[in-house]
């Protein structure tokens, strides 16, 4: 039921029909993944037999049946083109937990501050849609928006007196806020798969005319 037939995919018979086939299926454990399916096998051009000396009719190859030792080759064959497909899509499975993960852990950060919820969500929407003007795209759209929700994640360690304080800052409880891009960086990067956006994270809060921080850099 699932055959879909896909003209950029698959090469038309060269006969017009299918005279033969061999389906086997795509078994990972006992789970079946789908079929891998082949067509109309050609003689050997090689006259070796009466099979393979057979003059081709109409100008095409001449089908033969397939045979016990076709279906080991298909049989191993599929058996590892399973675990690939399966692999990938635990691959994604995980992938997409971890997603959730981090977009979980942005909306608890932000939640903490009444003034910037949805914040996190924001930033990484808004970094994504500039870098894919800018010409970005694949694995760096995908870490720039992870920066994007993870940047402020070090608000963590800045005490709700500080965060959801009224009034103005002391020059004490700045210097607490100036050190949330460090607790971001350094909690961040253990994961490794997260190490290249480490010193995005830290540099947030730079600005071009150096009056950002922690450093203070420019241009």
């Amino acid at each position: 039921p699932r055959w879909k037939r896909d003209p950029e995919h698959e090469a038309p018979l060269a006969s017009g029909r299918a005279s033969s086939a061999l389906i086997v299926p795509l078994i990972v454990g006992q789970k079946t993944l789908g079929v891998l399916g082949v067509v109309n096998k050609t003689a050997d051009e090689r006259p070796q037999t009466a099979a393979g000396a057979q003059a081709a009719v109409g100008g095409q190859p001449s089908v033969v049946p397939f045979t016990a030792s076709d279906e080991s080759l298909l049989t191993t064959l599929t058996s590892q083109i399973a675990i690939a497909i399966e692999n990938a899509r635990l691959y994604e499975d995980v992938r997409g937990l971890s997603i959730a993960a981090i977009r979980s852990l942005a909306t608890a950060i932000d939640a903490r501050d009444p003034y910037t919820h949805g914040h996190s969500a924001s930033v990484s929407r808004l970094a994504v849609q500039l870098a894919r003007d800018l010409g970005w795209g694949g694995a760096d759209l995908e870490m720039l928006e992870f920066a994007g929700l993870l940047h402020d994640v070090g608000k963590i360690a800045v005490p709700d007196a500080v965060l959801r304080k009224v009034e103005p800052l002391t020059s004490d409880e700045w210097n607490i806020i100036r050190l949330h891009p460090f607790y971001s960086a350094q909690i961040v990067k253990p994961v490794e798969s997260l190490r290249r956006i480490v010193s995005w994270v830290y540099h947030h809060q730079e600005r071009w005319d150096g009056s950002g921080y922690p450093d203070g850099l420019k241009g």
